[in-house]
């Protein structure tokens, strides 16, 4: 069996998107990993045959992850929105509903803190249409944090998976 630099470079890139999307995203990162690894292999071997048409698929790809990186800031927002305005009645009236940059209870930083709070991370885009953003929320008798994986297409946003950090009662 021959092994070629090139085939060596493509499984060695394989790998390292995989163990990267496997701790980055958990067990969905499998999937990431697959959607990449695929997409990537798929350019390569059309670049041996035809140099042009693999070339619009790798320009096509990343401009289809550009937009969606684009899109992540407006799906952040109107998040940041949401969780705002579903936090407004359980305010005190000296109080405001407070964001923060970071998790307070991820950071074991709760004692300081009054609530009504929340919190939502940095989007990240793991791969085309899919958005991945961590949120907060605590009030006085509930508290939840959790990670989104979202899919979102130009526009229109639908939450396929949640995962908890942590809960409060």
């Amino acid at each position: 069996m021959r092994f070629t630099l090139r085939a060596l470079l493509i499984s060695g890139g394989c790998v390292a998107v995989v163990i990267s999307m496997l701790t980055m995203y958990g067990v969905h990162g499998i999937l990431f990993a697959a959607i990449n690894c695929s997409v990537a292999v798929g350019c390569l071997t059309l670049f041996s045959r035809r140099r042009a048409l693999s070339a619009v698929c790798g320009l096509l790809y990343v401009a289809l992850w550009c937009s969606t990186v684009v899109g992540s800031a407006s799906v952040r927002n109107d998040a940041i929105s949401r969780l705002q305005k579903s936090l407004l009645p359980t305010a005190v009236p000296e109080r405001n509903v407070a964001q923060f940059d970071i998790d307070p209870v991820a950071l074991n930083t709760q004692e300081q803190v009054q609530w009504p709070w929340f919190h939502v991370g940095a989007a990240s885009v793991p791969c085309p249409f899919v958005i991945v953003l961590d949120h907060a929320t605590m009030t006085e008798t509930f508290g939840y944090s959790g990670r989104a994986h979202l899919l979102w297409i130009f526009g229109y946003t639908w939450n396929f998976a949640e995962r908890p950090n942590w809960i409060r009662c």
